[in-house]
């Protein structure tokens, strides 16, 4: 995600795996999973137990997180993560307030705006 903490640059940079300076929709939800997943994983040991889901939200339930844990082993992955953000689309919602000249991508303007906002805005952070 393009958030207050990485500059708009850096994370066009780390996110756009075809470099062509701009994010499509796969390589920004791939860029918003790994950020938040980064993120919550506060002991980095590349899964997310419930207490790291929790943190950020604690009005999240054990059930929104069994939702994403595919294999019901008490952790999310990263792998888990992508796919319940491909299935939930809630990527594709932020995608498309940040893509706001609707042309399908998120380029520097645009990324820069969205990190302008996301610093002043709870959640986005």
């Amino acid at each position: 995600m393009l958030t207050a903490c990485s500059t708009p640059k850096s994370h066009l940079e780390l996110a756009d795996a075809n470099k062509d300076n701009r994010l499509d929709r796969d390589e920004f939800r791939t860029g918003a999973v790994n950020d938040r997943f980064d993120r919550l994983d506060t002991n980095h040991d590349g899964k997310l137990a419930f207490h790291e889901w929790k943190a950020t939200d604690p009005s999240t339930g054990q059930a929104d997180f069994a939702m994403r844990d595919a294999n019901r082993d008490g952790v999310i992955t990263r792998g888990e993560a992508d796919a319940s953000a491909r299935q939930l689309g809630t990527s594709d919602l932020l995608f498309r307030s940040v893509d706001t000249d609707g042309d399908g991508f998120i380029g520097g303007a645009e990324a820069e705006a969205f990190a302008r906002k996301s610093a002043n805005t709870p959640g986005l952070r």
